[in-house]
C-alpha cells in the first residue's frame, strides 16, 4: 500500500525510489540513442559482411608474425583452403617458398622503423599461391598496415586478387615477341647466307669445273693427277656446304612427292642404326592412322638423319656413363586454329603431322637454344661438325610451311618436333621417271652463253667448243640482246644467267624470245629467286642448271634441251 506523500520514508526506500525516477529518465533520454547506435553498427557490419563475403578478391589480416588473423570466404575458390584452415597459421602455408621469402623480406624492412612501417608498406606484390590441391597461381596483392585501436593491436591487411589469366596472357605475348625477333633475325642470316652461297657458287663453279677438265687430260699415273684430284675433292665438299647454305636460306629447288612419313621412317631403319650405334636403344611411337605430306623424299631424310646425327651426339658425354641411353622417334596429327596457330610458329591454321626425335641426353640451357639454327654455330668438337646441320632442316621446314619447336633441359634431354601440313590434294604425286642417258654429248650447234661473272662464262665456253659447239658469249643481258639482233645466223639454244645487273635472266629471255620464237633457252643460277622458282617450285617447262656445275652437267642439260625442245 502506497504511503501518503507527507509520511516519513526509509533511507532505503527513498534511494530505491531516486534509481527507480533514473531509470525511467534513462529510458526516455539515453536508450532510444543507445538503440539507435546498435541498429546502425549491426547495420554497417552487416554490410562489411555482405561485401566480404561475396567480393571475388580475398581479404587477408596478418598479426606481425605474419600468420593470418583473418581470411574472407573467397579464399575457399582461389586457394581450395576454407578460411578456418588457414587462421593462426604462416602467410608461407598459402604461398610459394620463393614468394614467402620475398613476403618476409618486404614485411622485415618495412617494419625496422615501425613508425613509418605504414608508408613503406604500402605495396603491390606478384606472388606465387600454392592450392589445397598444390596447383600454383599468381596473385597480386595490395599491402597495407591496419592499426586496430581497441586491441592497440598493428595488423597487415592484404588484398589478394588472382592474376593467372593475365600472367598467362603476358607470356603469351613475350615468347610470340621473341619468336618475331627470332625469325627477323634467321631471316636476315638467311639472305646473307642465300648471298654468299651465290657468290661461292659461282667460285666453284671455275675451280670444280677446270679441276674435272684438267683430269680429263691426264692420266692416273702423272705426277699432277693426285693434287689435282685432291683440289676437286675439296671443291666437292665446298658444295655441300653451299647446298646447305641454300636449303637454310629456302633457295633450294626440291621435287614434292606424296608420302607417308610413318614408311619413309622405317625405310631408314637400317640406316639409322649404323648411325646411332648398339648402345643406344630406339624406341618408334608412330600414329597408325595418318595423313599423306606433300615432301621432297631427300629433304625428309635429311632431316631425320640430322636429327638422329644431333640425339646421338647429345648422348656421347662421359656424363652420361652408366645411364641407359634412348632415343625416341614419334609421330602423330593434330590441328590448329586460328587462335593457337601462332604458339608454334605456324602461318595457316589447318591439319598437320608431327614427327620428333627426342633424347636423355644432356640437354641445353635458354641461350643455346637461342642460337642453335644459326648457320655455322655449334657445340660440337672442331672437325666433329660444320654447324650447319641444324639450320639446313630450319630452312627446309620453313620452305614447306612447317615449323621447328625444340625443348630441352640441361640434364634430362632434348625434342625436336617438326609441324608439317597435311597434303590436301587427292591426287597422288610420284617422281618423274629417270630420262634415257644421252649417249652422244657433242654437238654443232650454235650457242649463246650469257654470264656477268667472266670467268664463269669463259668456263661455259670452253666447256662446249671442247664438245664442237660453235660458242658465242655476252657478259650482260644487253650485250646479249644487241647480239641477237645484229646476228644474221640466230643461234639455236642460249644459256643465261638468272640474276645479273640491269637485265635479269628471265627478262632477257622474254625479249629474246618475242625476237625468235624458236630460240632455246636454258637458266643458270647459284641462287634460285622468284623468276622461275616460287616457293622452291621450278616453273613447268623450265630448264634450269644449278651453279655450281660440272662440264658433264653442262653437256648433258644442253644435249637434252636441243634434242627435245623446249616450251615455255
Amino acid at each position: 500500500m502506497k504511503k501518503p506523500f507527507n509520511q516519513t520514508h526509509s533511507e532505503e526506500e527513498t534511494f530505491a525510489r531516486l534509481i527507480g525516477l533514473g531509470e525511467k529518465s534513462l529510458q526516455k533520454s539515453y536508450f532510444p540513442q543507445l538503440q539507435k547506435k546498435i541498429r546502425e553498427l549491426e547495420k554497417s557490419e552487416y554490410r562489411y559482411r555482405l561485401l566480404a563475403e561475396n567480393v571475388t578478391d580475398v581479404i587477408w589480416l596478418l598479426d606481425l608474425n605474419c600468420c593470418f588473423q583473418y581470411l574472407s570466404p573467397s579464399i575457399q575458390k582461389m586457394s581450395g583452403f576454407s578460411p578456418a584452415e588457414l587462421t593462426g597459421l604462416p602467410v608461407d602455408r598459402l604461398l610459394t617458398l620463393d614468394s614467402s621469402k620475398r613476403f618476409m623480406d618486404i614485411v622485415g624492412q618495412a617494419f625496422k622503423n615501425p613508425e613509418d612501417a605504414g608508408s613503406r608498406l604500402q605495396k603491390e606484390l606478384e606472388l606465387q599461391q600454392t592450392g589445397k590441391d598444390g596447383s600454383i597461381k599468381w596473385i597480386e596483392v595490395g599491402l597495407s598496415v591496419f592499426f586496430h585501436k581497441p586491441e592497440k593491436e598493428t595488423l597487415i591487411l592484404g588484398i589478394a586478387r588472382d592474376i593467372t589469366s593475365r600472367k598467362a596472357a603476358e607470356q603469351e605475348k613475350i615468347k610470340i615477341q621473341e619468336q618475331l625477333v627470332q625469325a627477323q633475325k634467321m631471316e636476315s642470316i638467311g639472305i646473307l647466307a642465300g648471298g654468299i652461297a651465290h657468290d661461292f657458287n659461282n667460285l666453284l663453279t671455275i675451280i670444280n669445273g677446270y679441276a674435272e677438265m684438267a683430269l680429263e687430260d691426264l692420266k692416273k699415273d702423272h705426277p699432277m693427277f693426285k693434287k689435282i684430284n685432291a683440289i676437286q675433292q675439296a671443291g666437292k665438299r665446298a658444295e655441300t656446304l653451299t647446298r646447305q647454305l641454300l636449303g637454310f636460306s629456302r633457295k633450294q629447288i626440291y621435287l614434292p612427292v606424296t608420302l607417308n612419313i610413318n614408311e619413309t621412317i622405317l625405310s631408314l631403319n637400317k640406316m639409322l642404326g649404323r648411325i646411332i650405334g648398339e648402345d643406344i636403344s630406339v624406341e618408334m611411337v608412330l600414329e597408325k592412322t595418318i595423313d599423306s605430306i606433300s615432301a621432297d623424299q631427300s629433304q625428309i631424310e635429311q632431316i631425320f638423319t640430322n636429327l638422329i646425327i644431333n640425339a646421338r651426339d647429345a648422348l656421347k658425354p662421359s656424363s652420361l656413363e652408366g645411364q641407359k641411353k634412348r632415343i625416341t622417334i614419334e609421330t602423330g596429327q593434330t590441328f590448329f586454329d586460328s587462335d593457337t596457330i601462332k604458339r608454334v610458329g605456324l602461318d595457316t591454321p589447318g591439319p598437320y603431322i608431327f614427327f620428333s626425335v627426342s633424347d636423355n641426353g644432356v640437354g641445353m640451357n635458354r641461350e643455346l637454344l637461342k642460337r642453335i639454327f644459326e648457320p655455322f654455330f655449334t657445340t660440337k668438337e672442331k672437325h666433329e661438325g660444320t654447324g650447319l646441320g641444324l639450320s639446313l632442316i630450319y630452312g627446309i621446314v620453313k620452305q614447306n610451311k612447317g615449323s621447328v619447336q625444340v625443348y630441352s633441359e640441361e640434364g634430362r634431354g632434348t625434342m625436336f618436333k617438326i609441324y608439317w601440313p597435311v597434303s590436301l590434294s587427292k591426287r597422288k604425286i610420284n617422281l618423274p621417271r629417270p630420262e634415257p642417258a644421252i649417249e652422244n654429248l657433242s654437238g654443232n650447234e650454235s650457242v649463246l652463253v650469257v654470264e656477268d661473272d667472266r670467268d664463269v662464262c669463259h668456263f661455259a665456253a670452253n666447256c662446249l667448243l671442247s664438245l664442237g659447239y660453235e660458242v658465242h658469249k655476252a657478259f650482260d643481258g644487253d650485250e646479249a640482246l644487241s647480239f641477237l639482233h645484229e646476228n644474221k645466223k640466230p643461234p639455236d639454244l642460249m644459256i643465261t644467267d638468272l640474276i645479273m645487273p640491269n637485265l635479269s635472266g628471265k627478262a632477257l629471255a622474254k625479249k629474246a624470245l618475242a625476237h625468235l620464237p624458236a630460240i632455246k633457252i636454258i637458266y643458270v643460277s647459284g641462287y634460285t629467286d622468284n623468276h622461275i622458282v616460287h616457293d622452291g617450285l621450278l616453273e613447268q617447262g623450265v630448264n634450269f642448271l644449278q651453279k655450281p656445275y660440272s662440264q658433264q652437267d653442262l653437256a648433258k642439260m644442253v644435249r637434252k634441251v636441243l634434242n627435245q625442245g623446249q616450251t615455255l
